[in-house]
């Protein structure tokens, strides 16, 4: 009993910092995709200050008027690139500097630019003042562009440190993954040892727990091998873990049904724990695999009817839908770029939160979809129980739950396997809700090359 109690103890602290070192993990990826954002940036605002020269150019050499519109043009999206990039850089005091200077460089060379196409639309042969405006422009262009390399420098070492941070992360998180793994699987076998003791007269139940026992040892010896490659291990771990743990809950639950008042209560009480383990396990296992799954293949996407995924996940969902007596709806939905089973898993998994963090009433879920410029924005609403604003980014990380087991079943991986998908293929996921009022998560896919031109 001890021993058991202490690897309940050992299997609830390697549970926390599992969860942990993966929230970590994904903090440092999500600071590496913000550092590459400002990376390109700023390659946006000095691509756009060079096509300012460069339309200013065309018009001084063809007197074409349409370069000046193009140069309008360019000056707006210097603009804007200059305020996208202030949102981007206000967590850095260094770089906000940085910005506030380029952004004083950049006037300079604007000025010098309107300077010099007012002057020759005035006096084209005025070729001592363009002299000086160019030597000005040049000036004020290599003041822009040594600011600019600044700034690119920093995000780059900025860039390489969370990098290396971000792969450290990784390694934790994959050896804690693969500690817990291991850890729950040898108290599942502890139970069942124990389970085997209370009935030394089934024979044929002794041999059978033994192979069990040789299966999972086999298991984790290649859980182990596995763990060299990184990447793969989530999926590998999951995936050769079922057949065992699916077997050693049908075992649990034959013994349960055959040994059931033979046992006396404490042997019983201990089938039901392994019984309950089991199938907790099981869960979970299959919840990782359907989050491994969701970040492999080669990331290609193809056009995909998101009202044929719709169907599919509603199709999926039928009998709980019947059970909750819940209406689901959608409008008329797009084609997006994505791969069919995943977008309908996304549905799937935001539909039946909905159902099943439902109040009293029957649950009303509606599907709709907007376009906003390169990409199609989908809602997702419903009537449910609705959440704490404190819990809009927690809800997304793996493993994270607002209601106990015993309250609302599930693994606390669905959310998060939503957000991976979205978010491979170039998209974002978020929430707003009130508590009490329902929820409605928002998330984007990128509308087709054909319908973006």
């Amino acid at each position: 009993m001890a021993t058991l109690l202490a690897a309940l103890a050992l299997l609830a602290m390697a549970t926390w910092r599992a969860r942990t070192v993966a929230r970590e993990a994904a903090q440092d990826s999500t600071w590496m995709a913000h550092t590459l954002r400002v990376l390109g940036g700023i390659d946006r605002v000095m691509l756009a200050v060079t096509e300012v020269e460069s339309f200013r150019r065309g018009y001084v050499l063809t007197k074409d008027t349409a370069y000046v519109q193009s140069g309008a043009a360019a000056e707006q999206r210097v603009q804007s690139g200059l305020a996208d990039l202030g949102s981007l850089v206000a967590d850095n005091s260094a770089q906000r500097q940085n910005l506030r200077d380029l952004e004083q460089a950049i006037a300079a060379r604007l000025d010098v630019v309107r300077d010099s196409l007012r002057l020759y639309a005035q006096d084209p042969r005025n070729e001592a003042a363009q002299a000086r405006l160019t030597r000005d422009g040049s000036a004020a262009m290599a003041r822009v562009r040594a600011l600019g390399a600044s700034m690119r420098a920093i995000e780059e070492r900025l860039l390489t440190d969370r990098a290396a941070r971000a792969r450290y992360s990784q390694t934790r998180s994959t050896s804690a993954l693969a500690l817990t793994i291991a850890i729950a699987a040898t108290m599942l076998t502890m139970l069942l040892a124990f389970a085997w003791r209370a009935n030394t007269r089934r024979a044929q139940s002794e041999a059978e727990v033994r192979t069990l026992n040789r299966a999972l040892e086999a298991r984790l010896t290649e859980l182990d091998r596995s763990n060299r490659d990184l990447e793969q291990f989530a999926y590998v771990a999951s995936h050769d873990l079922q057949q065992p743990v699916r077997m050693v809950a049908s075992f649990v639950e034959l013994l349960e049904e055959e040994q059931r008042g033979k046992l006396g209560p404490e042997g019983e009480n201990y089938i039901r724990l392994a019984s309950l383990n089991a199938r907790r396990i099981q869960d979970l296992i299959q919840g990782l695999l359907t989050y491994a799954r969701a970040g492999s293949g080669n990331n290609e996407s193809a056009p995909v009817d998101a009202n044929r995924s719709f169907d599919l996940a509603v199709e999926s969902l039928k009998a709980k839908a019947v059970e909750t007596g819940a209406e689901i709806s959608a409008g008329s939905l797009p084609m997006v770029l994505a791969e069919e089973g995943q977008l309908s898993q996304v549905f799937e998994n935001l539909i039946e939160n909905a159902m099943k963090y439902r109040r009293e009433l029957s649950p009303r879920i509606r599907i709709e979809a907007a376009r906003d410029g390169d990409c199609w924005h989908f809602t997702v609403a419903d009537n449910g129980l609705g959440i704490e604003a404190r819990y809009f980014d927690r809800i997304f990380a793996i493993f994270q739950r607002l209601h106990a087991q015993s309250e609302v079943s599930g693994t606390g991986i669905g959310l998060a396997i939503c957000k991976k998908i979205v978010e491979r293929y170039g998209g974002a996921l978020w929430v707003e809700s009130e508590l009490g009022r329902g929820s409605t998560f928002h998330f984007t896919l990128p509308a087709l090359k054909e319908d973006v031109s």
